[in-house]
């Protein structure tokens, strides 16, 4: 058996060798089956010929799958897109339930459009109406401590916010908001100027 596959490994080893001789001998001699050992010279300018054509019949290749494969493509897609589309409108518009269904829930949809926009002008005219009386309280209100005696308007200005103390005291005139400013707690009068700049 071992000289069998023995036999039979040097057979196809000698096959391959006396092939790959005899495809290597005709690519590059005139007629090896005539013994004609004359070497094959090919012309540089057929080679660059046929360089070209396939370089031509390259970019051909590459423009047609540029432009016209890939818009075939895009169209394809679009129809079957545009099918798909029309064939789900068409069976909504056979079932009256859906359609029913689908404008009432078009009517509600303006209907909170509606809503949503109408509660954002109240909205904006609530802050408005509460900036301005917020403005006028805080004109009134620095205008009565200004005309209080200073250590009586720093006890009643420290039970205010942060944000209200600063509002007061820079609506002040600058005499009279230093006096104020004297009598109240140096730790509060750091916050609320700190916060200023």
């Amino acid at each position: 058996m071992k000289n069998l596959i023995i036999y039979i490994t040097s057979f196809l080893f000698a096959f391959f060798v006396v092939t790959l001789g005899i495809i290597y001998l005709n690519a590059n001699y005139q007629n090896i089956f005539e013994f004609d050992f004359t070497k094959i010279e090919i012309e540089q300018d057929s080679l660059q010929l046929e360089k070209n054509e396939y370089a031509l019949d390259f970019q051909t290749i590459k423009d047609y799958f540029n432009n016209e494969f890939r818009k075939n493509i895009l169209d394809s897609l679009k129809a079957n897109t545009i099918v798909k589309y029309d064939t789900v409108y068409q069976e909504i518009l056979k079932d009256n339930a859906l359609l029913d269904s689908i404008n009432i829930l078009q009517s509600e949809l303006t209907r909170l459009r509606t809503e949503v926009a109408n509660s954002t002008a109240q909205a904006d005219k609530i802050e408005v109406e509460s900036g301005q009386i917020s403005e006028e309280w805080i004109k009134q209100t620095a205008k009565l401590f200004e005309s209080m005696d200073p250590k009586n308007a720093a006890k009643v200005i420290k039970n205010y916010s942060d944000n209200e103390a600063r509002e007061l005291i820079y609506s002040m005139k600058k005499n009279k908001a230093a006096e104020i400013l004297t009598h109240l707690d140096p730790n509060f009068v750091n916050r609320i100027t700190k916060s200023q700049i």
